[in-house]
């Protein structure tokens, strides 16, 4: 399998594999942001795993929510 076929072909991502490619896209936005905010270095680590946990929460409970919506409506 060449590197192009990447390109060509789609590649399935269903079940769990939705969420765990979350968590990745969360954290890199949680490092550029506090990256750019933080004034120190070392507080970096801490505050942009705090903010992608909170990203992560907040997105689950967006889509518990909207999930439960849609049973009601169902």
């Amino acid at each position: 399998m060449n590197l192009l076929a990447l390109f060509e072909n789609d590649i399935p991502i269903r079940g769990f594999m939705r969420l765990g490619l979350l968590a990745p896209l969360a954290l890199s936005i949680a490092v550029t942001y506090k990256t750019i905010h933080c004034e120190r270095l070392r507080d970096i680590p801490v505050a942009s795993l705090t903010l992608c946990f909170s990203i992560l929460a907040g997105m689950m409970s967006i889509g518990v929510g909207l999930l439960l919506v849609f049973k009601l409506l169902a």
